[in-house]
């Protein structure tokens, strides 16, 4: 958490969940903020992984899960977010943009509940999007409520290229869940939640993940495995 009296009283009880998107020679690091106002979505920023800045919260309290594009479109930063969904309030996929990383808006609606059949309480998003001659490959988790607790999978959507809030298809189901026993029983049981992903020249894609809220894990898969099924 920062000493900074802006940011101070936000990030009291820590920072987490960071995704880390490369732009214009900088990597650049949202997070969410968790203090006793709420959560906020915080945008930090890199060249050397020795020295970071802050640049601002890019949201109001209560909305987390924020990843930013790799590239500008049309002008714009392009950051996908989760407003709500705290306390067992509904939560679904909000895009928005920016002309500079602190202010944003134009937010519209991504991806919602009702969309997804196997999430009934909430969605998030997992990594940044990944560019491809299709779209842009999306992942994201959702939750769904049983009576022994709730379930965190992951599904893909393909977004358009100049106009990322069109969905042109999804995966029609869950591409990963809590199956090993790593991923099942811990601090939070039942819980897959990636964060990051690498393309390899291959097209093989390489996803790391945080399983039961107690340890990192490893996935992969083809590219082109995915876009077919998004298609």
């Amino acid at each position: 958490s920062s000493r900074d009296p802006y940011y101070e009283p936000y990030e009291r009880y820590g920072v987490e969940d960071p995704r880390i998107t490369p732009i214009d020679g900088a990597y650049y690091i949202t997070y969410t903020a968790y203090g006793p106002y709420g959560v906020r979505t915080g945008i930090g920023r890199t060249k050397d992984f020795k020295q970071f800045e802050r640049i601002s919260f890019a949201t109001d309290v209560d909305s987390k899960d924020g990843v930013l594009f790799p590239k500008k479109i049309a002008g714009s930063y392009v950051m996908i977010i989760r407003p709500g969904g705290m306390a067992g309030r509904r939560g679904d996929i909000w895009i928005s943009y920016s002309p500079d990383m602190i202010h944003w808006g134009k937010s519209r609606l991504l991806l919602t509940s009702e969309d997804i059949r196997w999430s009934t309480e909430k969605l998030g998003a997992a990594t940044p999007p990944l560019l491809t001659e299709y779209g842009w490959l999306f992942f994201y988790h959702g939750v769904r409520t049983t009576p022994s607790g709730r379930i965190y999978r992951v599904g893909a959507a393909l977004l358009e290229l100049e106009h990322p809030h069109v969905v042109i298809g999804r995966t029609p189901h869950f591409i990963l869940a809590p199956e090993e026993n790593y991923e099942r029983i811990g601090d939070v049981p039942n819980v897959v939640f990636p964060c990051g992903a690498v393309v390899e020249k291959n097209g093989t894609i390489r996803m790391y993940y945080g399983v039961a809220d107690t340890a990192i894990a490893l996935a992969t898969t083809h590219i082109d495995d995915i876009i077919k099924l998004c298609i």
